[in-house]
């Protein structure tokens, strides 16, 4: 077959690791006049060979080796004669310029070059062109404006037979050649040029449609009436060895245009790379499993320890997972490199990739949202708000759809990145803990829609590390908490300490009674007076109270190794500080100060942090607080923060969590919308919990109403009977009671399989129901089946129209003869009964 699949009966091609050569290097492989088939041969081998065998890190270890321990001596031509230097067999640079780089489109529009140089290389190396890039004869009969596209080969067959019909004075038009277009196959942009020269094409990022590129420059656009017409170039996207080097400028300042770079010439530059080691942290609870980090690199930077060139242009070069105790490792080259963490990503990230697909669809005539990725490519944010990952970066690195945690920024130098991974760089991404605070309340029948679910059990877990967090409870409207289970709420409500806790409020609090700690941030600028313990950098007027030595203040500023200075002259006495000290008295604070003041029994209005450690056995109580904030500790809560249904989740890592409940009869379910926790605490969540409604109304055959009976529910995973009122322990197994009409109804039933029976003459044996569900199609069964999903349904079970038969209860007594004319209860046989209306082999079997 060729390339197309199409069936050949010739030797066409050699594909050798993948790639397409021509079928004379295998014809003329014995060629006396050239060596080149020959060459191509052993190149093509040796590649297969390595990178079959070898893995990238072999790769470049085999690379390292060759090009740096192998030197010889050779001539210095910039010496004098006799001067010899050592060499190496080090090639660090590959360049690809705007007439090695075809372009594509049709000679008329395209410079009259849209293969560029291309076909030389390739040719030289013994590969098809055409498998790179095809090749279109735009014609044309006439002065007609009906174009038609043809390969080569169809034009030739054409223009042939054209000519034989006008020798035969046939008057037809012949077939012209206006144009010649080329076309670039997806396969091109996997080549060596392509990578570096525009980084992707719309195969790499999976796009639907003809094969479009990005711009290759920074004022050209890509191909027209495509996906990517208003794309931009990323050369050496996703290569961590191979970077671009001729953009840096170390002499550019904040007023240099960004565009002010050579991209009609991309130079890489080759690197063995340094070994990036660290942890991904979530603040000081641990670290964050199996997050994802995308490496970028900044294309304005270079060798130094600084980069110097204040412009910014983030190129993506790879990615790796951190494992399950957070730890990763990634080789990086020289220059400004990003790292971002990522979590919260769909068990099918092919899910998410097609997302971002959509969006640069959907933009194709869409200047502005171009403009707004290409921002992110700058670092910049064109509404100043939080870093949102362009699509096509979000594509090549695949972190589409992922949550941002958090990203650091270092630089590594030109000799760090030539040691082969024995340079380390250590560097850990400290991700702040996030909350969120919300009600759980139930979704379904008009009874219970939006109630809430007070005091159940809560279990999280993230979708993309399977972690668990700690369970939470839902609140009651009041929670009393102790030292062995202390709780944090987060939101608008009230606590009465009694014992150790703290409040970290949301602007002024009303606080009465208070015992312990309070701490509060002197803004710039503004002065407060007070006695207690100051820390930051001011001026202080007063009595120092702590044992801090003074010295006289030097051209009004603190000298150095001192926190605190006298102002001389000054009256009343007055001090510069940039410390900590203990004082009574005025502070204008020069930044920020905070000011703690140990406190016992105060009621003020204040805002801060409010700390009691509750070693006082003497007091019950270390006070009250009311107001806006996250409330931790040992007390009691009310208020809003723990109205009735209201959770709290603190201390988590940002991203999605699956949600399940546990309800109060042991069983677990899941709610069907996933908890986002975003990198800042989010309040006012709303879960909700699907349950379904069953109803009936039952009667018995002579019209009468089927009252006050009861109605056996039962879960089947659940291996217990009904013996509870349902409105007493609210799940299943419970008991339904019809009222004096023989109505009922119940809910909300939980996602499970049940079944419901009536006994209503307790007997044991179920009355003939014809539920509109039954369990069995065996005669008189007796069992409805239920199967109530995470969608809220209604079920009618029985209406008067399936009226329920009466039944009577036949008793006797089975005797068996022992001998000599005495008989006694038989007690070891099953007795079971058949008949007409009953199928073959049915039987009901009587009840001891």
């Amino acid at each position: 077959k060729d390339r197309n699949d199409d069936v050949v009966n010739e030797f066409s091609h050699q594909i050798i690791d993948g790639y397409w050569y021509t079928s004379d290097m295998v014809e003329d492989f014995d060629d006396v006049s050239t060596s080149i088939h020959r060459q191509n041969a052993r190149l093509a081998l040796g590649r297969a060979f390595l990178t079959t065998v070898l893995d990238m890190e072999e790769l470049v270890e085999l690379y390292h080796q060759i090009t740096t321990d192998v030197t010889y001596e050779v001539e210095n031509s910039e010496g004098n004669p006799g001067d010899t230097m050592i060499r190496n067999h080090d090639i660090r640079y590959f360049a690809v310029d705007n007439r090695l780089y075809p372009t594509g489109g049709s000679y008329q529009s395209s410079g009259g070059n849209p293969t560029g140089i291309f076909y030389a290389p390739t040719t030289l190396a013994g590969l098809d062109p055409e498998t790179y890039m095809k090749t279109w004869y735009v014609t044309q009969r006439g002065s007609s404006n009906f174009y038609v596209d043809m390969t080569q080969e169809e034009y030739e067959e054409q223009y042939r037979n054209d000519i034989i019909a006008s020798e035969s004075q046939n008057a037809a038009d012949v077939i012209q050649a206006v144009d010649l277009r080329v076309d670039q196959e997806p396969e091109f942009f996997d080549t060596m040029v392509a990578r570096a020269y525009v980084g992707y094409g719309s195969p790499t990022l999976g796009l639907p449609g003809n094969v479009a590129q990005p711009g290759q420059h920074f004022d050209l656009r890509g191909t027209t009436n495509s996906s990517l017409q208003y794309a931009f170039p990323l050369p050496g996207a996703m290569m961590p060895n191979f970077v671009i080097a001729n953009w840096y400028n170390p002499d550019a300042t904040e007023a240099t245009p960004w565009y002010e770079a050579n991209t009609g010439v991309k130079i890489l530059k080759y690197y063995s790379g340094a070994t990036l080691s660290g942890t991904v942290e979530l603040g000081d609870f641990g670290t964050v499993p199996k997050a994802r980090l995308l490496i970028e690199r900044d294309a304005y930077s270079g060798e130094d320890i600084f980069d110097e060139d204040p412009r910014e242009y983030w190129i993506p070069i790879g990615t790796v997972d951190a494992d399950e105790n957070g730890r990763f490792e990634f080789r990086v080259p020289a220059g400004h490199i990003r790292v971002t963490a990522f979590s919260g990503f769909a068990d099918d990230p092919e899910v998410l990739r097609n997302a971002d697909r959509d969006d640069i669809v959907a933009a194709q005539q869409n200047f502005q949202e171009w403009q707004a990725w290409f921002a992110d490519v700058l670092g910049e944010s064109l509404d100043g708000g939080a870093r949102s990952i362009n699509p096509v970066t979000g594509i090549l690195a695949n972190v589409s759809g992922g949550k941002m945690l958090g990203e650091i920024e270092f630089n590594v130098t030109g000799a760090q990145a030539d040691t082969n991974g024995g340079s380390v760089i250590s560097k850990s991404l400290s991700i702040p803990a996030s909350s969120a605070t919300g009600v759980l309340t139930w979704e379904g029948h008009s009874s219970f829609n939006g109630q809430p679910l007070s005091s159940h059990e809560l279990m999280f877990t993230d979708i993309w590390t399977e972690e668990e967090l700690p369970h939470v409870w839902t609140t009651n409207g009041t929670v009393v908490t102790d030292g062995e289970h202390p709780r944090v709420f987060r939101g608008e409500g009230e606590v009465t300490f009694t014992g150790a806790g703290m409040v970290l409020s949301e602007g002024e609090v009303l606080v009465s009674d208070f015992t312990g700690n309070y701490t509060r941030q002197i803004a710039n600028n503004h002065s407060f007076t007070g006695d207690g313990s100051f820390s930051g950098a001011g001026q202080f007027i007063g009595a120092i109270t702590s044992d801090d030595t003074v010295t006289p203040c030097l051209n009004e500023t603190v000298p150095e190794g001192f926190e605190m200075c006298s102002i001389a002259n000054s009256n009343p006495p007055a001090y510069l500080f940039d410390g900590n000290f203990d004082g009574v008295g005025k502070v204008t604070a020069n930044g920020t100060v905070d000011y703690t003041a140990e406190m016992y029994r105060e009621t003020f209005i204040g805002n801060g942090v409010f700390l009691v450690d509750g070693t006082d056995e003497d007091l019950d109580t270390y006070g009250t607080i009311n107001g806006t904030g996250t409330f931790s500790g040992e007390g009691i809560f009310s208020g809003t923060m723990v109205e009735p249904g209201s959770f709290h989740v603190v201390d988590a890592l940002p991203g999605a969590y699956r949600v399940f409940v546990v309800l109060p009869n042991g069983n677990i379910t899941r709610l069907s919308t996933p908890l986002d926790i975003d990198t800042t605490p989010t309040s006012g969540v709303e879960l909700r919990l699907p349950g379904s409604w069953i109803e009936g109304q039952l009667s018995w055959f002579d019209g009468d109403a089927i009252a006050n009976t009861p109605l056996y529910l039962t879960e089947n995973s659940i291996d217990e009977p009904a013996t509870q009122d349902c409105e007493v322990v609210l799940f299943a197994p419970c008991i339904i009671y019809t009222d004096e009409n023989g109505s009922f109804g119940y809910g909300p039933l939980p996602d499970g399989s049940y079944e419901m029976v009536m006994d209503a003459d307790n007997d044991g044996f179920y009355e003939c129901v014809p539920w509109m569900t039954l369990a069995s199609t065996d005669f008189c069964d007796g069992r409805a089946s239920i199967t109530a999903t995470i969608d809220p349904m209604n079920f009618t079970m029985a209406d008067p129209t399936g009226a329920v038969p009466i039944h009577y209860d036949m008793e006797f007594t089975l005797n068996k003869e022992i001998g000599g004319g005495t008989v006694e209860p038989a007690s070891d046989v099953t007795v079971s009964f058949q008949g007409g209306m009953l199928s073959d082999g049915e039987y009901v079997e009587a009840v001891y």
